[in-house]
């Protein structure tokens, strides 16, 4: 995935945010992290945040600062009523008034 200041690679067993110099930003880590089951509707990177969709309950989506690999929201996933099957970040505007959009299972 790309984002205007850096992009971000999925390997077997890890997640990597990289600067377009090729500088190593960020490698995002949770409790039950299974990246070899992502897909691009699971994930989606902005200038300043990285949202994932868990792989273990699909209503949970991870939020890190995509420039430390920090979790955001005091480490709280957000939950969803229902499964999650796709996450999108906004890509402009300003960092505290980022949107993250989802679609749940039943299209909503």
């Amino acid at each position: 995935l790309q984002a205007s200041r850096h992009f971000l690679l999925v390997e077997a067993s890890a997640i990597y945010i990289y600067s377009y110099e090729g500088r190593l930003l960020a490698s995002p880590k949770w409790s039950g992290m299974r990246p070899d089951s992502l897909s691009k509707q699971a994930i989606s990177l902005s200038s300043d945040c990285l949202a994932i969709r868990d792989q273990t309950d699909e209503r949970t989506v991870h939020l890190f600062d995509s420039n430390t690999g920090k979790p955001l929201n005091d480490g709280k996933p957000f939950t969803h009523k229902q499964e999650i099957v796709e996450v999108a970040l906004d890509q402009t505007g300003l960092p505290n008034e980022r949107k993250l959009a989802i679609v749940d299972k039943n299209r909503d």
